[in-house]
């Protein structure tokens, strides 16, 4: 059976498990979680399961994953829990579930084609956008490879209009999505096609520890982390094109006694030979895939471009400058913005590394304000946002 042949099966499937659901009740107090297309342990669905486990011992909550190293890990520390997605118990588990967390979708995440009907999801997503998401980016003709999206025929193509609609809603679940403001729903309910009352107004649980932990403000650490480029699974050298000279830069750092730590996106990678000639730079460290968020407040300082770490970063209270490197490229090759980079950082952006390092010098000495920014885009300032969104999930389970 070819490709195509698969998706539509999947879908039938979908349908098909939706209907025998109505004969499996789903267990109240079975939580599922997973994220980054069940291989990664983190962002916001690792932090509430680790909440969760630890505060709620009446909840039965899971974690579901492919990776048998994940797998390990999790169950090598007392009070977790998780199951390899492709068992038979994991079946069983997603036709129980009374509830599941992702970050990306329940799809990609979790064993979404076998969910019970009644399920509730809760998408507790991977950040605020900078750059266009969701129907917002298809919308605005870019590539579904550039999406890291694959082109499917579904039962759309294939049915009446009114017969696949019926089975749509029929196999479609209950989705929340967390946003950290109203802005931020805003964006949320076009970029998803969802309205008001499915967002949550909240902040995001692998922030909470972050913004209770103390800032390092002498660490001597900088972080360069910019959003991926072209399209997903890509090699892309975002230093040397835009003027990264190792010996100045390596330099410099010695200068002021810094380090620079160079962490692309998961779907980019520099070239062989650049990682081969940074290792010759003893202040310039490339960084592995590890969570960030383990880390992040380490940094004394963040430079990023069009990624939602540059909010997450102004929530933790961790400096942070924004360098939209090839800005009138990205917008016309990669995706459209939500808001310019002037809007979110009303001071001098570089557009090169040589300008960058000017400012860096200056960010350093005497800082930014940005608040009136992160009050728009992060409303939880004391690191409680797991313990609120308990209280909602369970006012939406029980109402």
């Amino acid at each position: 059976m070819g490709y195509k042949g698969v998706v539509v099966l999947n879908q039938l499937t979908k349908f098909f498990i939706a209907f025998i659901t109505l004969f499996i009740p789903v267990k109240r107090g079975l939580f599922l979680y997973g994220s980054w297309f069940g291989n990664k342990y983190g962002d916001n669905s690792r932090y509430f399961f680790e909440h969760v486990s630890r505060e709620h011992p009446e909840i039965e909550s899971i974690w579901i994953t492919k990776n048998q190293g994940v797998l390990e890990q999790i169950n090598n520390q007392t009070g977790l829990k998780a199951v390899e997605q492709g068992s038979f118990k994991s079946l069983w588990l997603h036709l129980r579930a009374q509830a599941v967390f992702c970050n990306t979708s329940q799809e990609s995440d979790l064993w979404g084609l076998v969910l019970n009907r009644s399920t509730v999801v809760f998408n507790l997503w991977h950040g605020t956008p900078i750059k266009k998401i969701g129907l917002d980016a298809l919308d605005s003709n870019i590539s579904k490879e550039k999406l890291g999206v694959s082109s499917r025929t579904t039962l759309k193509a294939l049915l009446p209009k009114s017969i696949f609609l019926r089975m749509k809603r029929f196999a479609n679940k209950e989705t929340y999505f967390l946003a950290s403001s109203e802005a931020v729903s805003t964006i949320l309910q076009s970029a998803m096609g969802i309205d008001k009352e499915h967002v949550i107004i909240g902040g995001y649980p692998k922030l909470d520890h972050l913004i209770k932990a103390p800032t390092s403000l002498s660490s001597g650490k900088i972080l360069y982390a910019p959003t991926y480029r072209g399209e997903y699974n890509s090699e892309n050298d975002l230093l040397s094109e835009f003027g990264f000279d190792p010996v100045k830069v390596n330099s410099w750092l010695s200068e002021h006694d810094k380090t620079l730590t160079i962490r692309l996106h998961p779907a980019n990678a520099l070239p062989q030979e650049k990682l081969v000639e940074l290792k010759n730079f003893p202040k310039i460290i490339v960084g592995d895939n590890r969570d960030l968020y383990e880390s992040l407040k380490d940094y004394e300082l963040v430079v990023t471009d069009f990624s939602s770490l540059y909010y997450d970063c102004l929530a933790i209270n961790v400096p942070v400058l924004l360098a939209p490197f090839g800005l009138e490229s990205y917008e016309k090759n990669d995706r459209p913005l939500y808001f310019s980079p002037s809007e979110l950082y009303p001071y001098p952006l570089a557009n090169d590394w040589p300008q960058l390092i000017t400012e860096l010098a200056e960010l350093l000495e005497q800082g930014k304000d940005l608040s009136d920014i992160k009050r728009k885009f992060y409303l939880d300032s004391k690191g409680n946002s797991s313990r609120e969104l308990m209280k909602t999930i369970n006012g939406i389970l029980l109402g």
